[in-house]
């Protein structure tokens, strides 16, 4: 295990920078996982916080295992692929799609695809979830952005925290809201007793949703959606907050049995939420990357359903 005696010019330097300068080629979103789950030691004393700060004469002792090995099958299974170079990848996740292998389902999930068509991929999102920087619910339709390599995984992720990455989403609600456009702003946590759920709740964290009402349909809306945080389920718990669920959605708004019978046929298993547009300055180029899609068949009649 490396020890490492804290001299003055590394003094008042936080440890998973300090780790990070020892092994560059590491990245630092993977250092600060390993501290935050296996801890170094500091004078003897176990550190789980990468902000901790050492000092002169400090005893820094550490170890970094290699990432985990990947337990996860490659298949064959077509996506749509928007680009694609050694850092990154863009790809179209369909509706029904799992974005990530987990309990209940380990085949025929976007990662078992994304490791058939790329090989490697990074994996400090965990042996679970290569290359997933953020993901969609597995009912929804759209865009992801893909790391390759940790240290784009890195970059992506932190662009994502900051809000550098603009994301768009178009959606079919029920009924028409009061106003053509609205910034909700709330704070969402997990549901304390239906922890598939997640709700509005004072003990939250931060999430912004603004929406645009694109076009009145028959008791539905077409919404133009921008999300400023990426809270898991977000847009869905913000449209069922307002009285606006998404159709489809049946956790946060209607069962199947309340549409009629030709809208059932028409969505299937599916909500009408689709990640339609995504822009972003490329990590390590900076070259600006403007991704959009059309909507899928089933939105696009859906719509004409409800237009008529």
């Amino acid at each position: 295990m490396p020890q490492i005696k804290i001299t003055p010019d590394i003094a008042n330097e936080r440890i998973d920078l300090l780790i990070s300068k020892i092994y560059p080629d590491i990245s630092r979103e993977y250092i600060k996982k390993v501290i935050r789950e296996n801890g170094v030691s500091i004078n003897g004393e176990k550190v789980f916080k990468s902000s901790k700060k050492v000092f002169e004469n400090d005893i820094l002792e550490f170890e970094i295992p290699p990432p985990k090995k990947l337990d996860v099958k490659a298949q064959d299974i077509p996506i749509e692929i928007l680009y694609e170079d050694k850092d990154l990848a863009v790809v179209v996740k369909p509706s029904g799609m799992p974005s990530h292998t987990g309990p209940g389902h380990d085949e025929n999930t976007l990662v078992n695809a994304l490791l058939s068509k790329f090989g490697n991929l990074s994996v400090i999102g965990g042996v679970e979830r290569p290359g997933i920087v953020h993901r969609l619910d597995r009912y929804t339709h759209g865009i992801m952005v893909i790391a390759k390599n940790d240290i784009s995984h890195q970059m992506l992720s932190s662009m994502f925290k900051n809000r550098e990455i603009d994301k768009r989403y178009k959606a079919i609600v029920y009924g028409i809201p009061r106003f053509k456009e609205q910034t909700i702003e709330t704070l969402i946590r997990r549901h304390p007793t239906n922890r598939l759920k997640f709700e509005v709740a004072p003990e939250g964290k931060e999430s912004i949703t603004k929406y645009y009402l694109e076009k009145p349909l028959k008791n539905a809306s077409l919404l133009d959606i921008k999300i400023y945080t990426g809270r898991t389920h977000q847009i869905r718990v913000h449209m069922s907050y307002i009285g606006h669920p998404i159709i489809g959605d049946t956790l946060y708004g209607y069962k199947h049995s309340y549409f009629d019978k030709t809208l059932q046929e028409i969505i299937g298993e599916r909500f009408l939420l689709v990640a339609y547009k995504l822009s972003f300055l490329h990590p390590k180029s900076q070259k600006p990357m403007n991704f959009e899609i059309d909507m899928p068949d089933y939105f696009k009649n859906v719509l004409k359903y409800l237009e008529s």
